[in-house]
């Protein structure tokens, strides 16, 4: 890399798992100039929670486009972090293909864990004139027997919705799913709730997420697992539970993409087989597993050679750690 381009590199371990990588780069001013620049502070390692203390770091290549034009950074995991001034504007961060997140219980053997992307890639992020920050981007981790969550400071229990995705038709880039039968899972941040009393008596609480990636499983044709879950990366979840006066509860909700291509997935309304549990109040409680099974839903992509729409019923199986 010449010395004529001053870049920065932003791998945060972030919340849902590890690494977040934000990076931006420009040529330097012309002379006759005057810019004032700002920083970034850019952590590429972690301690991870728990009794271990396991070491995270992250190794990946990025694309970045901005007010220098197009760059290639190479950051690799011995880097324990990068600080570096930027000229102010808007700054395209592309995470290329071929990134790797490495975990080490004893700090000095690293090896590859299975993670997954918790914002949207490509990323744009604006550096501010004479102002310093830390870029903190979320990823998760993925197990056999569980899924992390790690922030810088802060530690969270992720949540996943998981279970059965039946089309019934399809359209575009969908028209061969029409019959077919699938498997998802959604792992998101918990991003709060809130409660609200309906003019008809229902007592409903509304779920949002936070950081959010997605996965298909078993997909015979293609642009559900290969296009459509990728950009649902950085996404954003809000589900909807109304415990009505007769004793039923009612379930809907949306799912909108972080990046392209663009989907809105919406589910419901549907009554729900199994109720929620209520707190005291009556409003459907937090921090309780939920399963509706049969929910229809109609997925909408605005694939670059046309859009695309998928109907068909989902099981919605909320796993709580």
């Amino acid at each position: 890399m010449r010395s004529s381009i001053p870049c920065v590199v932003v791998a945060a371990v972030g919340l849902l798992g590890v690494f977040a990588p934000i990076a931006g780069c420009a040529t330097d001013p012309a002379a006759d100039q005057n810019v004032d620049e700002g920083t970034l502070e850019i952590p590429l390692q972690v301690q991870g929670p728990g009794p271990s203390n396991a070491t995270y770091r992250l190794s990946a290549t990025f694309e970045l486009s901005g007010p220098g034009g197009t760059q290639t950074i190479h950051a690799t995991g011995d880097m324990t972090s990068v600080s570096q001034t930027l000229p102010p504007g808007f700054v395209q961060i592309h995470m290329l293909d071929g990134w790797t997140l490495d975990k080490s219980d004893d700090g000095e053997t690293f090896e590859p864990v299975p993670a997954l992307l918790g914002i949207a890639n490509p990323v744009t992020v604006r550096i501010l004139a004479n102002h310093a920050s830390t870029l903190t981007i979320p990823f998760l981790i993925r197990t056999a027997s569980s899924d992390l969550m790690i922030t810088f400071g802060v530690i969270t229990a992720p949540r996943e919705f998981a279970g059965g995705l039946t089309a019934a038709s399809g359209t575009g880039d969908y028209a061969a799913y029409s019959f077919r039968r699938m498997d998802y899972a959604i792992y998101y941040e918990d991003g709060g709730s809130t409660a609200e009393v309906l003019p008809d008596g229902t007592m409903q609480r509304t779920f949002f997420s936070g950081a959010l990636a997605m996965e298909v499983f078993n997909d015979p044709i293609g642009p559900l697992a290969n296009a459509m879950a990728p950009a649902m990366a950085g996404g954003f979840l809000q589900l909807t539970i109304g415990a009505k006066p007769d004793g039923t509860q009612v379930v809907s909700g949306t799912l909108d993409s972080g990046g392209e291509p663009f989907s809105t997935w919406t589910f419901g309304p549907e009554p729900s087989f199994f109720n929620m549990p209520l707190d005291a109040s009556g409003f459907p409680a937090e921090n309780t597993p939920l399963f509706a099974p049969s929910i229809p839903f109609t997925l909408e992509t605005f694939f670059l050679s046309s859009d695309a729409v998928l109907t068909g019923t989902i099981n919605l199986r909320l796993l709580i750690p």
